[in-house]
């Protein structure tokens, strides 16, 4: 599946662009975007509105810029332009788009794009400049479908994984989105050409056994992130995971290490029942396995 770039990965201001670490920044993520394109085989959804900006506003780096030929040519390599893009009227998005640009609204010719796009239902994925959990959804009037974007972040300057655990673990308790949360930028920064094959969903005795558990934290996140990027059918190749089936039971479970465990079941609407953990004091207590 091709991509659609966030408008603020295209364009940085004169203040950002003359200050050393935000310009370094800002092209780490242009050559990251494009290494992924080449090693996935995906190209970049392009149209002619867009390609005018580039050209039309020589205050908006990096593309008139001497330093950056280079970036320039490789853009113009992994680009899927869509001609009939141009004078198509805006679509609807939520959350909205928000432009760092002010000089600009860069927003506009990208929502032409998508809106082309809801017209010909072509699925894509969202490469977003910063790490969130909400989704995209697209829509405009004179069209019955929308559009929910995989959402995808490649960059991991703005993530440190071990930080985020440990800022955001005690609030699982109350509130198991946090869970999710962690899940997903982990997902973003170890496996971000994957995505999530289930919908997730957990008993609330799993998520009291999980919240007290003294076990390294980021390596129990990583294996349930490893996991849940799996269909049925390709677990058994993962063999650190151990997956199995609970002998009379309806109830799975898979390694975390070789004594932690997470228990699960599948629902019919492919949603992913965490059950219960276990960890490294509890292995095994009243279970048996296949």
């Amino acid at each position: 599946m091709n991509v659609l770039l966030c408008p603020t990965l295209l364009f940085i201001e004169d203040d950002e662009w003359n200050d050393k670490n935000k310009k370094d920044i800002f092209l780490k993520r242009l050559l990251k975007i494009f290494d992924y394109t080449l090693k996935n085989d995906v190209k970049i959804y392009w149209n002619d509105d867009l390609e005018l900006m580039l050209w039309e506003q020589p205050n908006l780096h990096p593309w008139l810029s001497q330093d950056t030929s280079d970036i320039t040519v490789s853009l113009f390599q992994n680009t899927n332009n869509i001609q009939s893009s141009v004078g198509y009227d805006m679509c609807k998005s939520d959350p909205n788009i928000i432009s760092t640009i002010s000089s600009k609204d860069i927003v506009s010719p990208t929502l032409s794009l998508i809106h082309y796009m809801l017209e010909k239902d072509i699925n894509f994925d969202f490469i977003v400049d910063e790490p969130n959990n909400h989704k995209f959804t697209f829509s405009c009037e004179c069209h019955d479908n929308i559009l929910i974007p995989q959402i995808t972040y490649l960059f991991d300057d703005s993530i440190n994984i071990s930080e985020e655990i440990s800022k955001r673990w005690n609030k699982i308790k109350v509130n198991n989105t946090i869970l999710t949360e962690l899940l997903e930028i982990t997902r973003q920064k170890y496996f971000p050409d994957k995505n999530f094959v289930y919908k997730l969903e957990y008993d609330s005795s799993f998520i009291n056994s999980f919240y007290k558990t003294t076990d390294k934290k980021e390596k129990i996140i990583y294996t349930i992130v490893q996991r849940l990027t799996l269909k049925p059918n390709e677990v058994a190749k993962v063999v650190g995971l151990h997956d199995e089936q609970i002998k009379t039971k309806s109830i799975r479970s898979f390694r975390i290490n070789d004594v932690c465990r997470v228990y699960y079941e599948y629902k019919k609407d492919n949603t992913f029942l965490f059950k219960n953990y276990t960890g490294s004091s509890e292995h095994d207590k009243g279970t048996r396995h296949t």
